[in-house]
Parts: C-alpha cells; structure tokens; sequence
C-alpha cells in the first residue's frame, strides 16, 4: 500500500526544538496580558494590556492542534515529538469559560470572539456558551453592513484623529453608534451557519453580502482628486507636500504616478534655471555704475 504524505514542515530535531519552544512560549497565554487581536489593548486604546479570551481561545486551540500532533518524524523517539502539557488546555479552557461571552474586562464583547466559538479554533465545547456568545453578538455588534469589531470602536471613524496614537479618556462616548461595520464577519457568521446546518441563517447572510457587493458596484468608481505637489526649500532640504481627495486608496497608484509627472516638470524647470544663471555673464559693480 502506498501512503501520500503531506509537506514536511519540521525537517530536523532543532526545528522540533523551535516548534517546542514555541509551545513553552504560548501556553501560559491563559494568564498573559496582551493588546489583543486589534493590537490596541484595553477598549480606552491608552496602551493598557488585557487578558482577552479571543488570545486565550487560540492558545487553546493551538495547544489542542499540536497536542494531536503526535510523533512528528514517525520512528518512535522522544525527540521528535511535541510535548504539550494538558494541565495548561485545562487552564485555558476554565478561563475562557470564565470570560465568555466578554472578550475582556474593558470589552462587552468582540467579533473576535466568532474565531474561536467556531471557524478556525472551535475552542469552546459548551454548546449553551457557544449559543449565547454567538447571540450576544449578533445582537449588539450585527449591522447592515457586517459587525462592529466592538463597542465604541472608533477604529476609521470621522470623528477619530489619526494623528493621535492613544484616545482621551473621555473620548469614547463620541464613537458610539457610529462604528464601522466590517462585512468579513459576515463570512464568519455564515460558516459557522454552514457548520450548524442552518440554512436559513446561511441564506440570510448570504444576502447581506450581496447586498454589500451592490452597493460597491452602484457606488462611482473614482472621486475626484485633487493632487498638488509643492517644492519649498529649506534648509538645503526639499519637502513635498501631496494633498489627496479620494475616498478610495485602491487608485494610490495612479495618483503616484501624477506626482511623479509633476515631480518631474518642476525638476525640469529647476534644473533649466540653474543652468540659465549659470552661463549668464556676471556683472561687477563697477560696471554697473559705469554704465549708469
């Protein structure tokens, strides 16, 4: 008989030892602060880390995954397996069953949440936790367009300024109803609809989604832009300064390539300047009273 294999990943005992590691550094996730999936800790965004049971619920996940993993070079030693404690998937699992359907001390709940609950890391095994976390969000997080990330997310909103890395701490009230709605928790939504057998609620997602694919193709294509590119000197250096009116960046490319044909004329001009004045016959001050 004839076996297939699949890729071989781990090659030799010292990327076992990696993968080991690896798994030493992870599992003690269940009591790890981190900023979490978005990156941005606490909801306040003040740079404060938070246990977040979406981290947890993948290193569980993960933990699980390699736990099965077994002997990775299949010739019996110890060497080559991965060596995973159960007491830490234990750890993980009375956690997180603690937490949900919270994502965090600061957060209510997250989207993020979908990911372990379901499609990818199936990490919950209580089918009534799973229930009432999967409604807690599509009752406060599910919109027209797809799910808030969380509560007062003012993550792209009109009213966050993107040129301040932490909010004010009386800045989140501003970004209430108005979060961004993402449409890829809608394909979340209808796997997990997939994996339960529900139809209905996959027929229903499904039509959102193509609701947001009409509306992309009704929308103009391109807003009118304004490109403006400005030399000043200063200091021996030139700054450029481009001012873009385009509400969608896919066309960026196209405005560089503006830019760079502006960049070039004024170089030209620049540069015919210069050697205009150079070949230019100098004039000293004596003979200029003199001719006066």
């Amino acid at each position: 008989m004839k076996y297939f294999k699949g890729l071989q990943v781990v090659r030799n005992f010292d990327e076992v030892a990696f993968i080991q590691n690896l798994v030493y550094y992870i599992e003690t996730g269940y009591r790890t602060p981190d900023f979490g999936i978005w990156e941005r800790g606490d909801k306040t965004n003040q740079g404060i880390r938070e246990l977040n049971a979406s981290s947890i619920g993948m290193v569980k996940a993960a933990l699980q995954a390699m736990n099965d993993v077994g002997d990775l070079f299949g010739d019996g030693s110890r060497r080559s397996a991965i060596h995973v404690l159960p007491d830490e998937i234990e750890q993980c699992s009375a956690v997180l069953s603690s937490m949900l359907p919270r994502e965090s001390f600061s957060k209510e709940t997250d989207a993020a949440l979908l990911t372990i609950i379901s499609y990818p890391g199936f990490s919950v095994e209580d089918g009534e936790l799973v229930e009432q976390t999967r409604d807690t969000i599509t009752t406060k997080l599910l919109g027209k367009y797809g799910c808030r990330r969380f509560l007062r997310d003012g993550y792209k909103t009109a009213l966050e300024d993107p040129y301040r890395l932490y909010y004010n701490k009386s800045e989140l009230q501003q970004f209430e109803n108005i979060e961004c709605e993402w449409p890829l928790f809608l394909c979340l939504l209808m796997l997990d609809a997939m994996y339960n057998k529900n139809d209905e609620a996959v027929e229903d997602y499904w039509q959102r989604l193509e609701s947001n694919w009409a509306i992309e193709e009704i929308a103009p294509k391109r807003t009118p832009i304004r490109s403006r590119c400005r030399l000043v000197k200063y200091k021996s250096f030139i700054s450029n300064w481009t001012e873009f009116m385009d509400s969608r960046r896919s066309h960026l490319m196209y405005d560089i390539r503006i830019l760079m044909d502006e960049w070039s004329s004024e170089l030209q001009y620049i540069y015919a300047s210069w050697n205009s004045n150079r070949h230019e016959k100098p004039v000293g001050l004596f003979s200029y009273y003199c001719r006066k």
